[in-house]
């Protein structure tokens, strides 16, 4: 087994759960949805905006570009 399927088989374990994520210079705190060979799907936490409710933002990763994800 390869060091990529055991992060993708990790990441299925921990679906929805709340985890920051580590992209270059930039951080996300979301949820994760989907994890499949090369992809990363999480629902973004914290892109309300201004107002009541707020918008769910599905976003995808190439698993390539994270650096770490941690579990909150």
């Amino acid at each position: 087994m390869n060091l990529q399927s055991t992060f993708v088989n990790t990441l299925n374990q921990l679906l929805g759960q709340t985890v920051e994520i580590a992209l270059g210079n930039n951080l996300m705190e979301a949820v994760i949805s989907f994890a499949g060979n090369e992809i990363l799907a999480v629902v973004e936490l914290g892109t309300g905006g201004y107002g009541y409710g707020s918008n769910l933002l599905t976003t995808y990763i190439a698993l390539s570009a994270v650096d770490f994800i941690r579990i909150l």
